[in-house]
């Protein structure tokens, strides 16, 4: 490693211990308070006017403390995605009650206890009164159920696009506009007993107007560019609890297999995309997207529990394989195939709030709804699967090996509904010399002919046409991101809520003479929490070019470029 490599280690490490002390002095300047069971609230009745036709279930007159937690936490109802906080009883909203009584509420029979819950959804208007969502309880215990998800994001983008980009007729486009489907996505999950749980995640990504159409789709009439984008399966896993998690032990454990979501490296790898606070993950968090995974999962075996405080996953994959070959080259390190292995972890201690691991995915913003605390790290080894050609011309196979390390904390503020949220994420990568990829989400560009743009004057970026750029590479990326949810003042109690955000990313790559940075920064109007929202995102990328100097090819920043997103989510 040269000096310049250990100089940028040591600036790095530095930049994220600051980070991380900062997020740590604010964390314990104001510890949360512990809960404090209190009066049910005003108005509350327990209906018995009318008669019963049903009694109760077994679950909701037992005396038995533990019957609670039977009953799936929210948590998992994130499912790409979204995680929240877990319920235990048939509703959320009666959680106030449990903490007064193991039994919970005192209800006579079944149509008192529906008439109640009616009555509370009817009055529901913050984001933590959803309960469990779609959830069908097959027998009175509430052990056995299914539960099922839907959830989409329609973007609307208005995008300066990189030097050199053409329309369909060949004319230069400075800037384009595009609404499309950024996801949209059906889970379902069942539990017939606390030891086994099956889930099955499936829908599309990155429908626009001129791509992500189904297989075989090409110019116009029905089955024209663009459209019936295939539906695929991202995850469907197994699991067995070999420990259930429960309150007389501090350590469970869970095995499972399938293709799944259970990542390592840091908390935005196994991210919620329903609960991002910017409109979208910064991407570099799944390094082996669309190449050796499929849509950031992999092929294998996982265990995940708990251990006290610490949360931990692990996994051992068989990547997909990702050949390219015709590419291979001495100057930069790319994928090949390999039938290695690949090893995943992520481990962080939970401070604070204990977040459920029932369900992988971790929410980007809690928004006031939990405090919580964590400090983490993870990594990522697939051997032998990159490779670059030595000066004989002889493959050389490297290793990849991605590592993160991060500190989270989210909590609310005051007693008005506001909440801080602030991340922070070091990754350093070594997936061979001078490794190297480019990105364009939701990308519509065309680049222009080499001779047509040399005719007009255009130096392209070496990231090509639209809104691509840098994504990834051999070298240290540093991340923060930070938001505040303003208080339920600001625009009334039955009008949502403001949260206002930024983020900036440095990238310091091998094959890039410069640094690249990158800056976001925008509002969410939060209807309804994470379930209801729109987002207002604008994001300035690097532009990187080509330039000859003594011989010497460099690889140099020249400038920004803009886009700007709004998007519509609703998460059921």
């Amino acid at each position: 490693m040269s000096l310049h490599r250990i100089g940028s280690f040591a600036i790095y490490s530095f930049g994220i211990l600051l980070t991380s002390l900062a997020t740590f002095a604010t964390a314990i300047a104001e510890p949360p308070s512990p809960h404090r069971c209190e009066a049910p609230p005003a108005g509350f009745h327990c209906p018995s006017a009318g008669g019963c036709s049903e009694n109760l279930p077994a679950f909701a007159t037992s005396t038995d403390a533990s019957w609670p937690r039977s009953l799936p936490p929210i948590d998992a109802g994130a499912a790409d995605e979204y995680v929240e906080q877990p319920v235990t009883y048939l509703h959320e909203a009666m959680a106030t009650e449990l903490y007064e009584s193991p039994r919970g509420l005192d209800f006579s029979c079944l149509d008192e206890l529906r008439e109640e819950i009616k009555r509370r959804d009817a009055a529901a208007s913050s984001s933590s009164n959803y309960g469990r969502g779609m959830t069908l309880v097959l027998d009175e215990k509430g052990k056995k159920y299914i539960r099922f998800l839907t959830w989409a994001q329609v973007w609307t983008a208005f995008t300066d696009n990189n030097p050199g980009t053409v329309d369909a007729y060949g004319d230069l486009k400075d800037d384009s506009l595009d609404i499309g489907l950024r996801r949209t996505r059906f889970l379902t999950y069942s539990q017939l007993t606390e030891k086994y749980l099956i889930l099955l995640h499936v829908g599309i990504n990155n429908q626009t107007f001129t791509n992500g159409g189904g297989s075989g789709t090409a110019g116009i009439g029905p089955y024209g560019a663009g459209k019936k984008p295939q539906i695929f399966v991202h995850d469907v896993w197994n699991e067995y609890a070999v420990l259930p998690q429960s309150e007389g032990s501090d350590f469970s454990l869970a095995l499972g297999a399938g293709l799944h979501y259970w990542n390592g490296i840091s908390r935005k790898s196994s991210s919620s995309t329903m609960g991002y606070m910017t409109v979208d993950a910064p991407i570099f968090c799944w390094p082996n997207i669309e190449f050796s995974d499929e849509f950031a999962r992999q092929l294998g075996w996982y265990a995940k529990g708990k251990f006290h405080k610490l949360d931990y996953r692990f996994a051992v994959n068989h990547p997909f394989n990702a050949d390219d070959r015709p590419t291979l080259n001495t100057e930069r390190a790319v994928n090949i195939a390999t039938h290695s292995l690949a090893f995943a972890g992520y481990f962080d201690w939970q401070f604070w709030d204990q977040e459920s691991n029932l369900l992988p995915y971790k929410t980007s913003t809690w928004l006031g709804e939990k405090s919580v605390f964590n400090i983490g790290a993870g990594f990522y080894v697939h051997p032998d699967a990159s490779g670059i050609l030595d000066a004989g011309g002889q493959l050389q196979k490297q290793d990849q090996l991605a590592l993160g390390f991060d500190c989270y904390l989210d909590k609310p503020i005051g007693d008005c509904g506001a909440a801080l949220t602030m991340y922070s994420a070091y990754y350093i990568f070594d997936y061979g010399d001078n490794y190297f990829r480019n990105i364009g989400i939701m990308n519509t560009g065309q680049l222009g002919s080499k001779d047509f743009l040399a005719a007009e004057g255009i130096t392209p970026t070496i990231s090509g046409a639209g809104n691509a750029q840098p994504f990834l590479g051999t070298g240290e990326i540093l991340y923060l991101e930070g938001g505040y949810v303003l208080p339920s003042w600001v625009l009334g109690e039955s009008h949502g809520k403001l949260q206002p955000f930024g983020a900036f990313t440095h990238k310091n790559l091998a094959w890039l003479d410069d640094a690249a940075f990158n800056w976001d920064m925008g509002v969410n109007y939060l209807l309804d929490g994470h379930r209801a929202k729109l987002t207002f995102q604008y994001s300035l990328r690097p532009k990187f070019i080509e330039q000859t100097e003594a011989d010497t090819v460099r690889r140099v920043a020249d400038g920004s470029v803009g886009e700007f997103i709004i998007q519509a989510q609703i998460a059921l």
